[in-house]
């Protein structure tokens, strides 16, 4: 086994050490004292200087793992990380986090000794700096207590390339439990490409405002929702395919999207709006409840959209409304065009046809009769059976690296 450490000491100055646990007489005059990766490749320490792990190497995380002190964590292709049950990764505000996977050479961050199963181990959180629309402009993360949001739009956490991110969404308590990937305020600056998500127990991806883009998003068998946001995050997404599968997660599903602006103040700013292109949502077993729940006021930008097996659920259970719209305010961003959609195409599911929900309030105060018919017109007037979705080329991928291997129940 191999560790780098690249520790800053002098302008443009770098020391790299190679170090190999093999021989007997291996020293490592960087980190003496082995502080954050022990001879076993086990991280045991909060990455408080710069750290590479080598390409092709196999690490170990058993604990709630910081990268902070604005240092940098940089993970090289062909890189498995084996996680204990109670252990996350989180890149602290000023910190970053350089994943860089290939295709064929995917960083992948799987379970330990324990089952590999929804919730093993907890997942990847980071916290930027870009705006959040809380009160006063930051939060603390529901996992690990750290800050987040700020005025930066094009705060850099760093960047996260063909990364896959497996049975993550660990519980914490009854009221906190980890997602898949969780982006805490982060901003334009950070690059994510070609991201999986395999059978995680709470949501695959969430974001909490900022107004980091990705392109190439995949999730598969996650427990809760597959795409999540909130907080005001105006983003966007270029190429996104989400799937719930009873086979691997015992039917645990839920929505497709569920997206909120701010579930305290429906009108905060800056307002949830991100752009997603290319957006595939399906249900393939008829166990998930809303396509879309938009909701707590957030807008919307969606282009090029399929959304299959939704709304009918399956063993006789009630029929769900495959999009849902709930608050004055998310109605208004429709009404007055502040919100879109262009090319959406419908798959039903077990004979269903489209199928609206539209609530004033986020309880049950039914709309009016023009609100109900204005959310029937705007998403009647995108329906295109030219709509294809994601391209294929994403879920070959995703499922090649999430699904297709030994470990996939």
């Amino acid at each position: 086994m191999k560790k780098l450490f690249r520790l800053p000491v002098a302008a443009a100055m770098i020391i790299a050490l190679g170090f190999s646990s093999c021989s007997s007489d291996d020293s490592n005059p960087v980190d003496p004292t082995n502080e954050i990766i022990n001879d076993n490749n086990e991280i045991v320490k909060d990455v408080d200087q710069d750290v590479t792990l080598m390409a092709g190497e196999t690490y170990f995380i058993n604990r709630g793992i910081h990268v902070t002190e604005d240092a940098s964590l940089t993970i090289e292709e062909g890189v498995t990380i084996k996680n204990g049950e109670s252990s996350y990764l989180l890149v602290e505000q000023g910190s970053k986090i350089f994943i860089k996977g290939s295709a064929g050479k995917e960083v992948v961050f799987t379970v330990n000794t324990q089952e590999a199963k929804p919730g093993a181990w907890g997942g990847l959180i980071v916290n930027g700096q870009a705006p959040i629309n809380v009160d006063g402009g930051t939060a603390t993360a529901e996992v690990g207590d750290a800050i987040y949001g700020g005025q930066i739009n094009d705060d850099n956490s760093g960047s996260i390339e063909y990364a896959v991110f497996k049975y993550g969404g660990n519980q914490i308590n009854s009221e906190k439990e980890h997602n898949g990937v969780t982006l805490n305020g982060v901003g334009s600056g950070t690059k994510l490409d070609h991201i999986a998500v395999y059978n995680a127990s709470d949501d695959a991806f969430e974001w909490f405002g900022g107004t980091v883009n990705a392109t190439n998003l995949f999730a598969y068998g996650s427990q809760d929702d597959i795409f999540d946001w909130t907080y005001g995050w105006t983003g966007s997404v270029e190429n996104i395919y989400g799937e719930h599968n009873s086979a691997i997660n015992n039917g645990e599903n839920d929505r497709g999207i569920e997206a909120d602006n701010n579930g305290s103040n429906f009108q905060a700013l800056p307002l949830s709006k991100p752009m997603i292109t290319n957006l595939t949502l399906v249900d393939k077993d008829n166990v998930g409840s809303n396509g879309l729940k938009l909701r707590a006021g957030t807008a919307f930008d969606l282009t090029n959209v399929v959304i299959e097996g939704f709304g009918k659920v399956a063993d006789g259970a009630a029929t769900k409304s495959i999009i849902d719209v709930e608050t004055l305010e998310s109605i208004g961003h429709i009404e007055d065009a502040t919100s879109s959609i262009e090319k959406l195409k419908y798959m039903a599911a077990n004979g269903t046809e489209l199928t609206y929900s539209v609530k004033a309030g986020s309880g049950q105060e039914d709309a009016t009769d023009a609100q109900i018919e204005a959310v029937k017109g705007f998403f009647g007037a995108g329906l295109d059976a030219s709509a294809t979705g994601a391209p294929q080329a994403l879920v070959t991928w995703g499922k090649s690296v999430a699904v297709g291997d030994s470990d996939a129940k």
